[in-house]
């Protein structure tokens, strides 16, 4: 039984160089926008009773805004996280 090396076919002119320069700060902004996105979700959850008075509306009307409100931040975090899973 003959045993050969195992070679690249590649020299080393021609393989990448692989990069981490941009790692801290995708992990940065990725911090800052968790702790934006806390500040978010619990903010209208606890002036539920003046964001009805603000705008005029009853519970029901209430919850519609913020219904939407939800409905449009998980469509942004949904772009948000395909932007940052892109490598």
């Amino acid at each position: 039984m003959t045993v050969y090396p195992i070679t690249s076919a590649a020299s080393p002119r021609d393989s990448r160089r692989v990069t981490n320069a941009g790692v801290p700060t995708r992990v940065g902004l990725a911090l800052c926008f968790y702790f934006l996105e806390c500040a978010a979700r619990s903010a209208p959850a606890v002036m539920i009773k003046e964001l009805s008075l603000a705008f005029g509306t009853a519970a029901v009307g209430g919850s519609v805004i913020l219904g939407t409100y939800y409905y449009s931040y998980s469509i942004t975090r949904l772009v948000a996280g395909a932007a940052l899973d892109r490598e």
